[in-house]
């Protein structure tokens, strides 16, 4: 932004022809400000959109002579996913399986009745992460 004195012009041709006809005519100095921000040129399209998006301070840059496009941290930027080769991600997501059905106080092999999954599902904590998510699950099948 080109300013002479105290007076800012915007940044635009006709804005710097009138800064700089107002520099002669006052005998001050126009001086350009530039907003904060640099080149991305050599940036990756997914840290490109992360960097628009505003998540920069969560994404590495990518040096420049980095041939991986991994960044500062040496992880891939895109976002993590477990896979499993046989098709089972779910279960292999679920760290412990029947923690829900134990701290609820329901046996094993006997359904967890939808009324008390519904005021689990409220609760803070463990429990309540456990109980929406088994209420996310419920939907899949």
């Amino acid at each position: 932004m080109p300013i002479v004195g105290n007076k800012k012009y915007p940044y635009t041709k006709v804005g710097i022809k009138k800064a700089k006809k107002h520099a002669e005519t006052t005998g001050q100095k126009m001086v350009k400000k530039y907003k904060s921000g640099g080149s991305a040129k050599n940036l990756t399209v997914p840290q490109m959109k992360a960097n628009a998006a505003g998540m920069r301070p969560l994404i590495a840059t990518k040096p420049k002579g980095d041939p991986t496009g991994q960044g500062l941290r040496g992880q891939a930027l895109t976002g993590a996913t477990i896979k499993a080769k046989d098709g089972k991600w779910i279960q292999k997501a679920i760290k412990k399986p029947g923690a829900l059905r134990s701290s609820l106080g329901i046996k094993k092999g006997k359904t967890i009745p939808a009324k008390t999954l519904a005021s689990a599902a409220k609760k803070k904590g463990k429990l309540g992460q456990r109980a929406r998510l088994a209420e996310t699950l419920k939907t899949f099948s």
